[in-house]
C-alpha cells in the first residue's frame, strides 16, 4: 500500500494519541521527530551520529557507558567525578593538576623537573652509591646537615661558625687560621 505516492503530507492520528507499527519501520530519507525519542531494548545505528545540545547519558552511579573505540574530544573533556583508568594515560600537551597528585607507584620523568613549591616529608635520592645527585646552583641549608659517608669540597669553603672534629683528621695542604 502506498500513501502520497505523489506530493502532499500523510498524517496518521491526531494530537495526543498513540500510533503503533507492528513490524519494521524503515525511512528513506531524513526523519523529523518533534519531540522525545523512546526506544525500548538495543538501539544500532550505523553510520555517523550527530548529536546537538545536552547529552545525559545513565540515570544514576549504576549505569555504564562503554566505549570500544578510540574517543577524540576536540573542545575538552571535564570529570566531575573521581575517575580510574586501567591502562596508560598518555598525554602530549601540557597537564595541569589543581589539587592533590598522589602517585603510588614510581614516577618516571623523562626531562626537566619544575617544582615551584617545598618538599615535604623525607625524600630518597638514588637507590645505591652507584647513584649521583649534582647541584648546579648555590644551595642552602636551613638545620643541621648529616653526611653519611664522605665529604669532598673542591673549592673554596667558608665557615661562619665554629668547627668541631670529634674523630681523626687528616689535611693535605695548608691549613690558615685568622683571628683569635
Amino acid at each position: 500500500t502506498s500513501l502520497a505516492t505523489g506530493k502532499g503530507s500523510v498524517n496518521i492520528a491526531s494530537t495526543g494519541e498513540m500510533t503503533t507499527i507492528k513490524g519494521s519501520l524503515n525511512v528513506d530519507e531524513a526523519l523529523i521527530l518533534s519531540s522525545k525519542l523512546d526506544v525500548t531494548g538495543d538501539t544500532k545505528i550505523i553510520g555517523t551520529l550527530e548529536l546537538k545540545g545536552d547529552v545525559v547519558i545513565g540515570e544514576n552511579s549504576t549505569d555504564l557507558m562503554v566505549v570500544n573505540s578510540k574517543g577524540i574530544f576536540t573542545d575538552g573533556l571535564d570529570i566531575t567525578s573521581d575517575s580510574t583508568i586501567g591502562g596508560t594515560l598518555e598525554v602530549t600537551g601540557d597537564t595541569s593538576v589543581g589539587g592533590t597528585f598522589d602517585v603510588t607507584g614510581d614516577l618516571s620523568v623523562a626531562s626537566n623537573l619544575n617544582i615551584q613549591g617545598k618538599i615535604i616529608n623525607d625524600l630518597v635520592i638514588g637507590e645505591d652509591t652507584s647513584d649521583l645527585l649534582v647541584v648546579n646552583s648555590q644551595s642552602k641549608f636551613m638545620d643541621k646537615l648529616t653526611v653519611g659517608s664522605g665529604l669532598d669540597i673542591a673549592g673554596v669553603t667558608t665557615l661562619s661558625s665554629k668547627l668541631y672534629v670529634t674523630g681523626e683528621t687528616t689535611l693535605s695542604s695548608k691549613l690558615y687560621v685568622t683571628g683569635d
